[in-house]
């Protein structure tokens, strides 16, 4: 769990006990809150976001105690929001988190832009690594992007921004399903009765339809002679 002391505590809820099995203290800075925690898929990693120092920092979880150090260090991600996260990829190869932007006054638009920030999260046991990241994508001018989401198996991203809007990343070739049902529909073919109707249909051939017996030539002579009479 993430405190609002600066520390993160790894819980055994199989036992019962008073006591966390592995702590870190001041993993952000001294006394600095952290707001959210995220595992990758398989659990051999853990990242953490704080809103004071702008950071994720990503850790190797089967190795956290007092003296550990993060594995990586993703600054700039400012947030205004303790709802604020970070996801991983399906393979735990890279970490992204949203970016916060200053909400527009009344009467005035944003011009600035919240993105999002792809961080490679490296594969040895070094020391930390303050890595910048490997891509940033524009996700919604004058709003947060607060909420992200990477679908382990559509491999799709899914942001949840301050203004009530969502957006949808994903790639033609290496996502599936989801967001691709919409966007992938293809091209109605034309049934026999579609091409023949073209092909007899001169262009430009569209006008009023007419029923025949509106016509003078088709009205009944006797209704006509009866309408005659009873005016007389």
């Amino acid at each position: 769990m993430a405190t609002s002391c600066g520390s993160i505590q790894i819980w055994n809820t199989t036992r019962v006990g008073n006591r966390p099995d592995r702590v870190v203290y001041d993993a952000h800075g001294t006394a600095r809150p952290i707001h959210k925690l995220t595992y990758n898929v398989d659990g051999t990693l853990l990242a953490s976001r704080s809103m004071d120092d702008d950071a994720v920092k990503v850790w190797d979880a089967k190795r956290l105690n007092k003296s550990c150090e993060p594995i990586l260090v993703c600054p700039g991600l400012s947030s205004l929001s303790e709802s604020a996260n970070v996801a991983f990829s399906p393979k735990g190869n890279f970490v992204c988190a949203g970016t916060s932007v200053e909400p527009a006054r009344k009467g005035h638009d944003s011009k600035e832009s919240s993105k999002l920030k792809f961080f490679a999260v490296p594969t040895g046991r070094s020391k930390a690594v303050s890595g910048l990241p490997v891509l940033e994508i524009n996700v919604a001018q004058g709003a947060s992007a607060t909420r992200v989401v990477w679908h382990p198996k559509l491999n799709q991203i899914f942001i949840g921004c301050s203004n009530g809007s969502t957006r949808i990343f994903f790639d033609p070739d290496l996502s599936t399903k989801g967001a691709l049902l919409s966007t992938a529909r293809s091209v109605r073919k034309a049934d026999g009765l579609s091409e023949l109707l073209a092909s007899r249909a001169p262009l430009g051939s569209m006008g009023d339809i007419i029923t025949p017996h509106a016509l003078p030539m088709f009205r009944d002579e006797h209704k006509r002679n009866r309408e005659e009479d009873r005016q007389d």
